[in-house]
């Protein structure tokens, strides 16, 4: 046997207990031509790549009839002789081509006198195969394996082994090939759309094809996926073509691609125009995107194993049973391509290789069916919300009824009140006669408002009611002030609701109950001071609740139903006060037991109209810890539990690093993030994290939301609805680089859907470097619509930016208003009605003399 060795690619003649087919030469009869000319004519075929062709000299053929494929191809790498024993025995080697030359030549004239019942005389007359191997295209040096067919597509045991002729994954079979039906099997690197650049590892692509009906015979995904189909039907009795046309529609109706010609598979070709060829293309980047999803570490071997397992599985009948793959092809991965940059980088790729080639028109084959969804969204089906799921499939989710009985805008809603209106998102809606929402009209923004005005700053709390009433108090020169926003009315006369010389009072803390009842809650030199609002008789007189030493203590009040509840956190304590209507103010509980560091500014306190409460903290045992309480009406306050354990010895961000919420059903959720002193970007700590509350099994572990970059993440914001769905918000900075002067600031947001999993972070709007930000703030309302303000204040102007949440849309952003801004040092604050009306506030500090203070509202209806 002789080997000719061009570099890194092997070819020459094997020759297996059979007849031997020498290379072509010059001579009419192969027996003239020796091996110092196989030699020479190789070699000068490799220095040309031959333009694409390629003769019998590029291929090893191997008879071996009978055999099975793994022991021809065993027998065929067995009789290779390594290139130094070539070296040594070149005179045996001419001999050895000489003589098997010549029982080649006599072999093929007694095979072709006596013909073969599996195979076809027509085949023996095709001048030579050709075509090409391509997912992107293989590369120069790929291995071609070719084995003939009998009629019932078992393998003769004649294979020829070549190689392809360049980078295009061309390739050249010279004619001598004596069956109707061949397998060509090819191994070897090949171009990656996904990544622009040649795969990491060889992948095996296969074709089976007549040679009666073409000469050309294309290798690639689709011709791969039929074959298996293809030799269950003929082995069932189906000729080849049926079996063929129908494996290849089944493969087309497995992936969800319609095709209008009937192309055969083996005839599409990813480098020319044409609809059949652009659909090849688009699923053969289809699934390597697949595969870099569910393998990003190793997509050659992940797309392999899909290859393998969808090839098999339409093979036994006809369709394919894996409906999360199915809909992960056409419903997952056209929302994670870049057609732009795919096409871009197949052209420079192509140019790369001196050609001029155009990429066919995929894009249109990678736009999502109707049918599929992005993960996570919700709409309605009549009156059942349906949910998208992790394959971008509607799924059933819940059916609307009893107290909820419509669908609106992915929501079961109650009955409504014939005539009144609401927001849903950007779109005004009244309810029709029959209790329905109805869509008519858009909400907007309005102009702002200036509410409140005083000579120096003023910080301030704020609440709105279920119908939509809001309440706004702060203080000012030792009052505590307070007013009113009615609908269809308007802003009220401000109000003093404390003493009027009150000795250092604090800054407020209002809760609005859904029925209107309000009470606001400060610190003064008298303790803890408390003013109740009823609408119809309007505030209270102010009252103390607490004689106790109040200095250094942070206050926070909440409705839970209709029971307003006082928290107050000092060093060493945290306790709560309750009010009932026949008793009035109860002495202090305990919520949780005395310790020495307890982190008074973390603490967070939240409620809802369902008569649940949620209390939330830190404290420092060496390492600092996040706890939390609940509330129920029924109970009382729950044992603290420990939610986040030893997370850091450095200073907590008073009064930045926590949040808390509860929905109607009691489950609740906690956000908490590690502070910038030790936030790099190989820190295991440091980040946005999260713990979730289910009813009846308690708090979860904790679960990273974010990797958080220096220098900083701060400014946390957390909603949740009645139906358990919430959003978190926060800030964060990007370094490109290591200048803090330059960097980039984001507004991230994630999903907590159906009270089990956070959606991946996205955010929600960036502002460029040297933005300064306060912010941002969160709130949802009753259909599920989240708005989020933030400012954004550069040197030159201050903006008020909002992004909203629109069901099945995405985030939203505009800039509501520019001049005047929130002054520097206080953030934007909103509230939302259940209707969807939101409120947004903002301090505004006025450049004319006297340079008054003010409060402005801007109103979304």
């Amino acid at each position: 046997m002789i080997i000719f060795n061009r570099g890194r690619h092997l070819m020459g003649v094997v020759v297996v207990a059979g007849a031997v087919m020498t290379g072509c030469s010059d001579s009419n009869d192969p027996n003239e031509r020796d091996a110092t000319q196989d030699v020479e004519a190789t070699e000068t075929v490799d220095g040309s790549r031959r333009n694409g062709e390629a003769s019998l000299d590029d291929a090893k053929i191997i008879e071996n009839a009978g055999q099975s494929e793994d022991t021809v191809e065993d027998a065929a790498l067995s009789d290779v002789t390594p290139k130094s024993e070539q070296d040594g025995n070149s005179d045996s080697a001419e001999e050895t081509v000489s003589n098997r030359a010549s029982t080649d030549a006599e072999s093929d004239k007694a095979e072709k006198n006596e013909g073969q019942d599996s195979t076809s005389d027509s085949a023996a007359a095709i001048s030579a195969i050709t075509g090409a191997v391509q997912k992107g295209p293989f590369i120069l040096g790929t291995s071609i394996r070719l084995q003939e067919l009998d009629n019932t597509l078992v393998p003769t045991g004649r294979v020829f082994i070549f190689e392809t002729v360049d980078d295009l994954g061309r390739f050249n079979i010279p004619s001598y090939v004596s069956s109707t039906y061949v397998e060509i099997i090819a191994s070897g690197y090949y171009y990656d759309e996904i990544s622009g650049e040649l795969s990491t590892n060889q992948l095996t692509l296969r074709t089976i094809s007549d040679l009666s009906t073409s000469n050309i015979i294309n290798v690639n995904l689709l011709t791969s996926l039929a074959a298996s189909r293809e030799r269950a039907l003929v082995a069932n009795g189906m000729s080849f073509n049926d079996a063929r046309d129908q494996a290849e529609s089944e493969v087309l109706d497995a992936l969800e691609f319609s095709l209008g010609s009937d192309t055969a598979f083996d005839q599409m070709d990813v480098s020319l125009s044409g609809e059949a060829n652009a659909l090849l293309l688009a699923a053969s980047i289809s699934f390597e995107m697949l595969a870099y999803l569910r393998d990003p570490g190793s997509p050659v071997a992940a797309l392999s194993q899909l290859l393998s397992s969808i090839s098999m599985d339409i093979g036994a009948d006809g369709t394919f049973d894996n409906a999360a793959i199915s809909a992960a092809l056409r419903c997952i991965v056209p929302f994670r391509l870049n057609a732009g940059f795919i096409r871009a980088a197949m052209q420079k790729y192509y140019e790369s290789l001196g050609v001029e080639i155009t990429p066919p028109e995929f894009e249109p084959f990678l736009v999502a069916p109707e049918s599929c969804c992005e993960p996570d969204m919700q709409r309605c089906s009549e009156d059942t919300i349906q949910t998208c799921d992790e394959n971008g499939r509607w799924q059933d989710t819940t059916a609307c009824e009893v107290d909820r009985p419509f669908c609106k805008d992915a929501y079961c809603a109650a009955p409504c009140t014939s005539g009144e209106s609401r927001c849903g998102g950007r779109t005004a809606q009244t309810c029709d006669a029959d209790g329905r929402w109805q869509d008519g009209g858009t909400c907007v923004w309005g102009t702002p408002v200036e509410v409140a005005t005083e000579d120096g700053p003023m910080d301030f709390d704020q609440g709105v009611d279920a119908s939509g009433n809001v309440i706004v108090v702060w203080m000012f020169n030792r009052q505590i002030k307070a007013i009113r926003f009615i609908p269809e009315v308007g802003w009220c006369a401000p109000e003093i609701i404390s003493p009027i010389d009150a000795e250092s009072p604090s800054v407020p803390s209002l809760s609005v109950a859904a029925s209107g009842d309000a009470v606001a809650v400060w610190t003064d030199a008298e303790g803890v001071i408390a003013s109740r609002y009823h609408p119809g008789t309007g505030w209270e007189g102010a009252e103390p609740i607490l004689s106790d030493e109040v200095e250094s203590i942070h206050v926070e009040v909440v409705y839970a139903g209709d029971t307003p509840i006082v928290v107050y956190a000092s060093s060493n304590t945290l306790r709560s006060i309750r009010y009932h209507p026949e008793s009035g103010w109860t002495p202090p509980e305990s919520i949780a037991a005395e310790t020495s560091e307890l982190r008074v500014g973390t603490l967070r306190l939240t409620g809802n109209s369902a008569g649940y409460a949620i209390a939330g903290w830190a404290e420092l045992h060496d390492y600092y810890s996040i706890f939390a309480a609940r509330y129920t009406l029924e109970s009382g306050w729950e044992e603290p539990s420990i939610i986040a354990d030893k997370l850091f010895i450095a200073d907590f961000s008073e009064g930045t690093g926590l949040e808390v919420a509860i929905e109607s059903g009691g489950n609740a959720i906690a956000i908490w993030n590690v502070p910038s002193q030790i936030c790099t970007p190989q820190s295991t700590v440091c980040g946005i994290w999260t713990s979730n509350y289910l009813v009846g099994a308690g708090w979860g572990g904790a679960e990273r939301l974010w990797i958080g970059f220096a220098p900083d993440m701060t400014n946390l914001s957390l909603a949740v609805d009645s139906d358990g769905n919430a959003f978190a918000v926060w800030m964060n900075y990007d370094l490109p680089n290591s200048e803090y002067s330059k960097i980039d600031t984001y507004i991230r947001a994630s999903r907590y859907l159906n009270r089990h999993r956070w959606t991946e972070a996205e955010p929600t709007t960036a502002v460029m470097e040297e933005t300064d930000i306060a912010g941002p703030r969160i709130v949802i309302d009753a259909n599920g619509y989240a708005t989020v303000v933030f400012r954004a204040s550069t040197q030159s102007a201050a903006e008020i930016s909002v992004s909203r949440y629109i069901n099945q849309v995405g985030w939203e952003t505009e800039i509501v208003f520019l001049e005047p801004g929130c002054d520097w040092n206080s953030a934007p604050e909103l509230v939302v009605d259940p209707r969807g009306r939101v409120t947004v506030f903002c301090r505004i500090r006025h450049s004319d003399p006297p340079y008054r203070y003010a409060i402005f509202a801007l109103r979304f209806d």
